[in-house]
């Protein structure tokens, strides 16, 4: 009969933790996402703002243009490297506060984003191993973007604006999910074994009385 009982104990108390950890579990795979998808929009977001005002810059090849806007947008934490390029690739004006390997946009990927006028997001890792999200949005006359294109002219690719995001604040809060995700599976076998015994006793109890 105990036999029996600790069967029944455990089967419970398995089921209740699986529910339970399945749960948690797609709860921090969609804060994880959200919280991606928020730097996601924050960065095409500030990138084409950079874009937006760098026409002068990029005409005059002048980068005391860009010094304030980039200065601003440096004071995010977020924010590894910014940077304004000519349509050829030539930097006109950087900061960045981490190394990272590719400063320099690739050829090919310029020719591509000059084919398709469309941003592009790129994930990457830094020299220090810091995972990051590497924006490059095209700069057009008069600060036009890409989706309000009238012409072809109009959308002459004359410039590349560029933001590398950092994903340590991500990395950060996902990690502070998992601790509360094995904090609250604790909490959860804890609950389970109490539901579970009470559960069990309720099922062997009449079979104990027949048996009797």
């Amino acid at each position: 009969m105990r036999t029996f009982y600790g069967k029944i104990f455990v089967c419970f108390l398995l089921l209740i933790f699986g529910v339970s950890l399945l749960y948690l579990s797609c709860v921090i795979y969609r804060s994880y996402n959200a919280l991606k998808d928020d730097i996601v929009r924050s960065g095409f977001a500030l990138t084409e703002s950079l874009a937006c005002g760098s026409e002068l810059a990029v005409l005059g090849r002048d980068p005391t243009f860009l010094f304030p806007i980039i200065s601003g947008i440096s004071k995010s934490e977020d924010v590894l490297f910014s940077a304004v390029y000519t349509e050829r690739g030539a930097v006109i004006y950087s900061r960045k506060k981490v190394k990272i390997s590719d400063e320099e946009i690739a050829f090919d990927l310029l020719e591509r984003i000059k084919k398709n006028r469309k941003p592009i997001k790129r994930e990457g890792v830094t020299v220090g191993n810091q995972k990051y999200y590497d924006f490059i949005v095209p700069i057009f006359p008069s600060g036009t973007l890409g989706s309000q294109c009238e012409s072809e002219e109009k959308c002459e690719v004359i410039g590349f604006a560029r933001i590398i995001f950092s994903l340590k604040r991500v990395e950060e809060e996902r990690n502070a999910l998992i601790v509360m995700g094995l904090l609250m599976s604790v909490f959860i076998i804890f609950v389970g074994a109490i539901v579970s015994r009470a559960l069990a006793k309720g099922i062997t109890k009449p079979v104990h009385l027949l048996i009797k």
